[in-house]
């Protein structure tokens, strides 16, 4: 070979990148050749760090791992934080999903009547409920009828179907057939129907408080039929 491809080939043969048969040409090429030993010994000595410089690029590849791995960490951290911040968020809101809470009565929502079996028909015009809460308490010579409709987030998105939105009271029970019964007075022995506020925050309380403030806390309520004559 002449001096040209060798000197070619010296870096890979420097860096032990070059074949068997290579190595061997570029050796034999040496030893009758003190120019490219010469060059070969130049290139030895320019790769060759001093020890401090070596030992100053070590430490800096030693911080640059540090780095890498803390910065490693941090985002490890923050993409848990994050899942575990999606998935509280899902759990509070399948919780809240099922929450129920008052419907606000809104004119024309509800309309109830006495039916020709003495039964007391409720029927919901609104599009969404998820169920409905009730209870009675005495009012003069019979019974007075406290209810309201209830919803929940998934109700809320869920239309009603055909056979919902109508409650009866007879037979000593309230019921719309499908969600929930309530043990009631006979209907014969009401003689009024209220829907509670929907503001009434307390209105699970309202059966067991004294007159004086169960009459102040329904003060509001709608109502919705009232007997005309016993």
């Amino acid at each position: 070979m002449n001096c040209n491809i060798i000197k070619d080939l010296l870096p890979l043969y420097l860096d032990q990148v070059c074949s068997d048969e290579t190595a061997k040409a570029v050796e034999a090429h040496l030893t009758v050749c003190p120019a490219c030993q010469s060059l070969l010994d130049e290139m030895r000595q320019t790769s060759a760090l001093p020890e401090s410089v070596q030992t100053q690029a070590e430490q800096e590849a030693k911080v640059l791992r540090g780095v890498k791995r803390k910065f490693s960490t941090r985002r490890r951290r923050s993409v848990l934080t994050v899942v575990l911040a999606a998935l509280l968020a899902i759990a509070a809101l399948i919780a809240a999903s099922d929450e129920e809470a008052p419907i606000p009565y809104h004119e024309g929502m509800v309309s109830a009547k006495l039916a020709v079996d003495e039964a007391i028909d409720i029927y919901f015009s609104g599009d969404h409920y998820a169920s409905f809460w009730a209870f009675s308490r005495e009012a003069g010579e019979g019974h007075a009828i406290y209810f309201c409709y209830t919803q929940t987030l998934k109700s809320s998105v869920t239309p009603l179907n055909q056979d919902h939105g109508h409650i009866c009271i007879g037979n000593t029970s309230m019921t719309d057939f499908s969600t929930v019964n309530y043990q009631v007075p006979d209907s014969q022995d009401i003689n009024a129907v209220y829907y509670l506020e929907a503001s009434q925050e307390d209105y699970l309380d309202l059966p067991q408080m004294p007159d004086p403030e169960f009459a102040q806390a329904v003060q509001d309520a709608i109502l919705l039929w009232e007997r005309t004559a016993w």
